[in-house]
């Protein structure tokens, strides 16, 4: 059974409130200003043979900001359900951007203990995201499916393996990797971890969350 909200999946289901997407632009703006400041301050260094815990914070903290206004913010919580699916999801191709860990394990700069799942991992969900995008369009209902709840949720398993994996490489247990992953403490790479990882896994979760919305519709 077809329901207005679920014949608009595609898209939103009703317009965004006024403002709201100038307001998110600014904040994206501000957040990777302060990522970038927070670089050249040195708060995002740990050193190897360190706990990467800088990033841990960098990752941490926007995400936790985000599901606290997502409850809390009656407008944001409307505006995250009034989402384009299209898009939101058509951002994750820009994940294809991880092969750049695979030459720098080519030229010895990263441990294939993080390069290799992180690059692979990330170019997997890259090429998969158009086809997903493709799919919403065609079927509006594909979005209430399993297979799309399981595109999403596999973005986030690669994200939590590449954190997993890049904070075992980054020297805290001696001898494991040579070299570590301290590397992406430099610039422009320490964007990844320090803006790109959390934003990634604040779409996805948009996606899911507004999926649950429209399967709770039907």
């Amino acid at each position: 059974m077809n329901s207005p909200a679920i014949a608009t999946v595609a898209g939103r289901a009703r317009p965004t409130p006024a403002g709201v997407g100038s307001v998110v632009t600014a904040i994206g703006i501000l957040w990777f200003a302060s990522v970038v400041a927070a670089h050249y301050a040195g708060l995002l260094r740990a050193g190897s043979g360190n706990l990467p815990v800088p990033f841990g914070v960098a990752v941490a903290v926007p995400i936790v900001i985000f599901f606290a206004s997502y409850w809390a913010v009656p407008r944001f919580h409307a505006a995250v359900l009034d989402v384009d699916l299209r898009l939101v999801t058509g951002f994750q191709a820009w994940r294809v951007a991880g092969f750049v860990f695979l030459p720098l394990l080519a030229f010895g700069h990263l441990p294939g203990l993080f390069a290799w799942p992180a690059g692979l991992g990330d170019v997997a969900v890259g090429l998969a995201a158009p086809w997903v995008v493709w799919r919403v369009v065609k079927d509006g209902n594909y979005a209430t499916t399993h297979a799309f709840a399981a595109f999403h949720w596999l973005g986030l398993l690669d994200v939590v393996g590449a954190l997993g994996t890049f904070t075992v490489a980054s020297g805290i247990i001696p001898g494991l990797t040579n070299p570590t992953s301290v590397v992406m403490e430099e610039m422009p790479l320490s964007l990844i971890p320090g803006f790109l990882v959390p934003a990634f896994v604040i779409l996805h979760a948009v996606a899911l969350l507004k999926a649950r919305a429209l399967r709770r519709a039907l």
